[in-house]
């Protein structure tokens, strides 16, 4: 699926949380009750183990690049005008 969605050069719908951080996602999975439980019901809920290990810089990093581009194709149209 997508996670970003482009409505036209300077304007696009996001589908992701930018506020990810290991100790972010260690405090949620802290606050759940039954996650090993439901990850053991159901196919795609993750084992906590399996999402504490994932690295969410890249994904972030990635996001941030692309913002910061945007935001330079943004401040471009408005000297353009």
């Amino acid at each position: 699926p997508r996670q970003i969605v482009r409505y036209t050069n300077l304007v696009y719908g996001f589908q992701c949380h930018m506020e990810l951080t290991t100790e972010v996602v260690r405090l949620l999975i802290a606050s759940e009750e039954d996650l090993l439980l439901q990850s053991q019901l159901h196919q795609f809920v993750q084992l906590p183990d399996v999402i504490q290990a994932y690295d969410y810089n890249e994904m972030n990093n990635k996001l941030h690049t692309f913002l910061d581009l945007l935001e330079c194709a943004y401040r471009r149209s408005l000297v353009n005008k």
